[in-house]
């Protein structure tokens, strides 16, 4: 790879530039320790310091402000992100872009539940609520820019849904799959390391998330039960019921040993 035979400071004995063997990692915006202790058992240099900055081979990027950087990197420097990014990472320009390959290509874009993007949508969306602001369909409402099932809830009235934030609402899916009458999903994970030529790497095992309370067909007494309908791990940490995983249990009494030492 380009970011390990690059020629970056160093002098040969015969003043010349030489090669670098040793990976210049940008660690000091890296929020994740995984990626850390990654980059670590590569024997790659952690560099946190301004001063080195420029020189790093990779810059892992874990902050908002992501766009300076794009405009400073140089062609033999490499970073985990690719502009246009949040054309799919943020909730309501994926809806958009889906919503725009829906009308090209019907058949092979029916997978998901019909979305609308608000308050740009709303006019069209008030349709499916009658004069008094009812429904017979439910909606799942999304903050554009929340995780960790933040700010997530379930509707029938159209009073509940914010006129002024940016949010996606979707019909919600009554009958969705079950685990042993647990409502579950499924995260497949790939690593795309070039988008011209598109290269995708598809990791060989996959994530499932599973909710803390047997689902019931929503009803206006169970709308608001969020580790009934919502996956998200964050939610159902918190919840009574949860069970940690035996890798999990493991990793925690580990880190509890480590703590003593």
């Amino acid at each position: 790879m380009a970011l390990v035979t690059a020629l970056v400071n160093g002098k040969s004995s015969k003043g010349k530039k030489a090669p670098r063997t040793r990976v210049w990692f940008w660690a000091d915006e890296c929020k994740y320790e995984v990626v850390l202790g990654r980059a670590k058992s590569l024997g790659w240099k952690m560099i946190t310091d301004e001063k080195n900055e420029h020189n790093s081979n990779l810059f892992w990027i874990d902050v908002a402000a992501i766009h300076e950087r794009f405009r400073t990197i140089q062609p033999w420097q490499v970073i985990n992100h690719f502009p246009g990014m949040p054309n799919i990472a943020r909730k309501n320009r994926m809806g958009q872009n889906l919503n725009r390959m829906l009308k090209l290509m019907p058949t092979e874009y029916n997978f998901y539940p019909r979305t609308w993007v608000l308050p740009g949508e709303m006019s069209d969306f008030e349709k499916n609520f009658d004069g008094q602001g009812n429904s017979s369909k439910i909606f799942i409402i999304k903050p554009d820019t929340g995780c960790q099932g933040k700010g997530i809830f379930l509707t029938k009235r159209l009073d509940a849904v914010p006129r002024t934030e940016n949010v996606v609402a979707q019909v919600y899916l009554k009958k969705p799959m079950v685990i042993d009458d647990y409502k579950f999903d499924l995260r497949i994970y790939c690593y795309v390391s070039s988008v011209r030529p598109l290269r995708v790497y598809l990791f060989h095992d996959g994530l499932v998330r599973m909710c803390t309370e047997k689902y019931v067909k929503p009803t206006k007494q169970n709308l608001d039960q969020s580790c009934m309908h919502l996956t998200n791990y964050a939610l159902n940490k918190s919840n009574s019921n949860y069970t940690k995983s035996n890798a999990q249990t493991s990793s925690d009494s580990a880190q509890q040993e480590d703590s003593h030492k």
